[in-house]
């Protein structure tokens, strides 16, 4: 029942229905897609989502930062997913404080997502840092997180 109505939420916000494959991956509704199934595979672990998806066009080489909101002693889930493939390998995801400094994660790369887990020792802000390799192929990518 739940999942059923995810998926309505997403239809009804994304406008994705009567779209062929071709079309979604275009308009990389197939990242977003990866994301929330990546997603509601840890809430049925007993996590909870948390904030909107961010979804955008990476060009190699170019970071980009996206801003998250983490309270101290939860366990995080950041799930990332390109819009077609497998992540490519030299996808850097990380976790950044608010001085830039790489902070102590966990990544997982599965077959079309990565999840990047984390523990947070103070609540504040934090940046998702990602980073496709110069020579790799621009990409949609989307990216969720989830909480325990």
């Amino acid at each position: 029942m739940q999942q059923a109505l995810i998926a309505a939420l997403f239809i009804a916000v994304l406008g994705i229905t009567g779209m062929g494959q071709d079309e979604r991956k275009k308009t990389g509704a197939e990242a977003i897609r990866r994301v929330s199934t990546g997603l509601r595979a840890v809430a049925h672990e007993g996590c909870v989502v948390r904030g909107a998806l961010w979804s955008g066009k990476m060009t190699p080489g170019k970071r980009v930062l996206v801003p998250v909101f983490l309270f101290k002693n939860n366990d995080y889930f950041i799930v990332v997913a390109p819009d077609r493939g497998r992540p490519d390998p030299g996808l850097k995801c990380e976790m950044r404080d608010v001085a830039g400094v790489a902070q102590p994660t966990t990544e997982v790369r599965g077959k079309n997502r990565l999840v990047l887990s984390f523990r947070p020792k103070v609540s504040g802000r934090f940046y998702v840092s990602l980073l496709l390799p110069e020579g790799a192929e621009p990409a949609e990518v989307s990216m969720g997180y989830a909480y325990e």
